[in-house]
């Protein structure tokens, strides 16, 4: 739901908002490495508070039925590339509209009927069932940008003019969009801090809020933020909100993610 940050809706809040209160887990993942950021949407629209994505989703079907007797799994090729085995991911029962999965999976073997990718290779299952895991193969993702390069540089008309003045000055000197990034990056180590939650003063806007008074604030604004700066800077990015895996049931070997591990951040090209 867009209360949890991972519809085509996502309100700056939301993710920090289920990292409070009572620890649970909401991923179990096998793997032989930690799996770090696991994605479910991205976005490429501010209005507001609030992030949208309206990329076009297409259907895709199972290829094939998975091998093997009372097998219920069916397998799902999201590009036409060589295919790994990596993980399986079980999901909470709060996130089975959802799916979480690294940036460079593949294909998937899913209790879905169907999964429905986007036009930023978000993926989104059909009625899966969460008591079966998911299975993520990982290979080569097509490194063209997902979607006319025009909208990850889009910044609404309304932003403060300061900061335009801002993202000239941060970038300046810096050449490559990895340059541009380290810079931005740089700028809210230096001038920022770190904090769960955020007073923005009722009428204000959130972001030029953030950036032009800079108050203690949580991922969701550094994130947004570094899209507004980085666009303006001329460098293709978008908003995306998942979890990170890092912790490790030291019983069993499995990856965690509690809801304390939701987090947004961005993917620049």
């Amino acid at each position: 739901s867009s209360a949890l940050g991972f519809s085509r809706v996502a309100t700056l809040g939301s993710i920090t908002d289920l990292r409070q209160g009572e620890e649970k887990v909401m991923l179990r993942i096998q793997s032989d490495q930690a799996p770090g950021y696991l994605r479910a949407c991205a976005y490429d629209f501010y209005r507001r508070g609030q992030w949208l994505s309206n990329s076009p989703r297409v259907r895709l079907t199972a290829r094939q039925a998975a091998p093997g007797p009372g097998e219920v799994r069916r397998y799902f090729s999201l590009y036409d590339t060589p295919a790994t085995p990596r993980m399986e991911i079980w999901m909470g029962p709060m996130l089975q509209d959802s799916l979480f999965l690294p940036a460079d999976a593949v294909a998937l073997h899913a209790a879905a009927n169907a999964v429905l990718r986007d036009g930023k290779g978000m993926v989104i299952p059909e009625r899966l069932n969460p008591r079966i895991p998911v299975g993520v193969y990982v290979g080569e993702v097509p490194k063209t940008l997902p979607e006319p390069a025009g909208t990850l540089l889009w910044v609404p008309e309304w932003l403060d003019p300061r900061i335009q003045d801002l993202a000239r000055s941060i970038s300046r000197g810096r050449e490559s969009p990895r340059e541009i990034a380290a810079a931005v990056e740089g700028f809210f180590h230096a001038q920022f801090r770190y904090q769960i939650g955020i007073e923005v003063p009722p009428g204000t806007e959130p972001i030029n809020y953030f950036l032009i008074e800079r108050p203690p604030a949580h991922c969701e604004f550094f994130a947004a933020g570094a899209v507004m700066l980085l666009r303006l800077a001329g460098v293709p990015c978008r908003y995306v909100t998942g979890f990170v895996s890092t912790e490790q049931n030291p019983v069993d070997g499995a990856w965690l993610a509690r809801n304390r591990d939701a987090h947004a951040w961005v993917e620049a090209y």
